[in-house]
């Protein structure tokens, strides 16, 4: 595997006959022994899926020759690869200057003035070595009106800018595994001036109080009570009321009256120079919901029945051995104009 001048690895590549690049998977020895490595070589081998970006035709082509043509090296009109080790504090302080370099550390992320957004995330492993893949897109390389929105969001304007990056790091440590994609921002995307006020996110806070809420909430289902039973007092979160099916209307309430006793972790602090938001706005509704599946176990980008299955199946990474013993009958959908059958006990409740 060779290396870039600042030191740390880079993967090796060659071309088909097409003139796209090859991946090589390179398998170390200690992955061949069994060992634990940080990267293994089919991650390694992995193309960035660059493909899941919010893109123009025209963009899409751009990009599609660049992959297409482009070396892997060090010039800055190139498309960059390092691979850093966790066990190294002079790579992992190479890669914390390259992450700040391009605004793409935590802190810059998170600052209200990012022109960073992220596209698609995915998570891999267990425990200390679960890692956490990321892509980023940025915000002038994305136009609106082509995916029916017909406002656009984002502070900067589209300027057609193919920038992008994905990072890879050990979700426990934050440690830096690997930072590779095009960094090249166009003339257009380096002049551009905030044109509206950006959106203002949340507080992490809220979202943790409701996750924590919610889980009470299911706890309580599972012995058949309801959280109304339970919590006289109304305290309920944002995704507890979700749970119940309370409007957003009502959300809302239970947030302001929150906000306005200084509940939420952190509140108290200087109001003025926080960069979130601690009310809950319509916009968030989407958040809400995408983390309430999460946390439930339900996948909203495959059909109901399919996450069903992948709870039922014990071959499965999903299966839940509780509703599996619930279930006294289940008979799974075979074909395209049949429907899926499940029966449950009258015990359980199921938390949805």
């Amino acid at each position: 595997m060779s290396k870039t001048k600042n030191g740390h690895q880079k993967s090796s590549k060659l071309k088909d006959s097409a003139g796209r690049l090859l991946r090589w998977a390179i398998v170390t020895q200690d992955e061949i022994r069994g060992e634990s490595v940080d990267l293994s070589a089919r991650i390694m081998a992995s193309n960035t899926l660059w493909n899941k970006l919010d893109m123009t035709e025209e963009q899409r082509i751009l990009l599609d020759v660049l992959y297409a043509t482009s070396s892997t090296g060090d010039s800055c009109h190139q498309l960059e690869d390092h691979v850093f080790s966790s066990m190294d504090d002079v790579q992992q302080d190479m890669a914390s200057s390259l992450l700040a370099m391009h605004g793409l550390d935590e802190a810059s992320i998170e600052d209200i003035g990012s022109r960073w957004s992220i596209k698609w995330s995915q998570n891999r492993g267990n425990g200390m070595k679960a890692e956490h893949r990321v892509l980023f897109q940025c915000d002038c390389g994305r136009e609106h009106t082509q995916f029916g929105s017909l406002k656009r969001k984002t502070g900067v304007d589209f300027t057609g800018c193919l920038a992008h990056a994905e990072v890879i790091f050990m979700a426990a440590s934050r440690k830096v595994l690997c930072i590779r994609g095009y960094f090249v921002h166009n003339d257009a995307r380096k002049t551009a001036v905030f044109a509206r006020a950006p959106p203002i996110p949340l507080h992490p806070s809220v979202y943790t109080t409701a996750l924590l809420m919610l889980i009470y909430t299911l706890v309580l289902s599972t012995i058949g009570s309801t959280p109304s039973e339970a919590a006289t007092d109304g305290s309920l979160s944002a995704l507890a009321q979700l749970r119940e099916g309370a409007s957003l209307t009502a959300i809302q309430a239970k947030n302001r009256e929150l906000y306005n006793h200084q509940a939420y972790l952190g509140q108290k602090l200087d109001m003025e120079k926080t960069n979130y938001c601690w009310m809950i706005k319509r916009y968030d509704t989407c958040a809400l919901y995408r983390q309430y599946n999460r946390l439930i176990g339900v996948n909203t980008k495959i059909r109901a029945e399919i996450n069903i299955n992948e709870w039922l199946d014990p071959t499965s990474q999903s299966y839940n051995k509780t509703l599996t013993e619930a279930v006294f009958h289940y008979a799974p959908r075979a074909a395209r104009n049949e429907h899926f059958e499940m029966k449950k006990g009258k015990a359980f409740h199921l938390p949805f």
